[in-house]
């Protein structure tokens, strides 16, 4: 996995600042193509992984919390690991994710788009408002994971979220 010049790796998690909120780091991960990270700030509550995340505020696009529905533009990425409120790290903005937080009933190859409580659910493609909020898709269907004692439905996928 990449890191900085300064050695702050995508799974860099501190209560300090350590670089610039919305720095972006890509990194290859094999034959899966790049990764791209977005470095943010966790402020409203712990993010867990698989998390698909939005902006808090509008004035503080990289200041993040967990998705309250079908958010479209506002989706920043989706976390692969714990960021507890008020800390900061990065989160995935576009690549493949090993966890997808999902509500259940995603099957492999479905849409994904935002939905509520930082999950993401199987969208209709023939709903404008689904459309707007995809996010990515699944590689395989959904299963319960355990990661850092939370054990949560997610799924793998390949994401691309909306550049802020």
């Amino acid at each position: 996995m990449g890191f900085t010049a300064a050695g702050i790796s995508p799974s860099t998690v501190t209560t300090t600042q350590q670089c610039p909120l919305g720095f972006e780091l890509t990194v290859p991960n094999g034959d899966k193509g790049f990764q791209t990270w977005v470095y943010v700030k966790s402020a409203a509550a712990d993010i867990n992984h698989g998390d698909v995340c939005m902006i808090n505020a509008n004035a503080t696009p990289y200041e993040v919390k967990e998705t309250t529905g079908q958010i479209g533009m506002k989706c920043v990425g989706v976390a692969q690991h714990l960021i507890a409120n008020g800390s900061y790290g990065f989160i995935l903005r576009r690549g493949r994710a090993d966890y997808i937080h999902t509500g259940g009933s995603v099957g492999a190859g479905d849409a994904l788009m935002s939905a509520a409580s930082g999950a993401a659910a199987t969208a209709t493609l023939s709903t404008a408002a689904h459309i707007a909020s995809i996010i990515g898709y699944a590689e395989a269907a959904d299963a319960d994971t355990t990661v850092a004692g939370v054990t949560r439905m997610t799924c793998a996928g390949v994401i691309s979220c909306h550049p802020l």
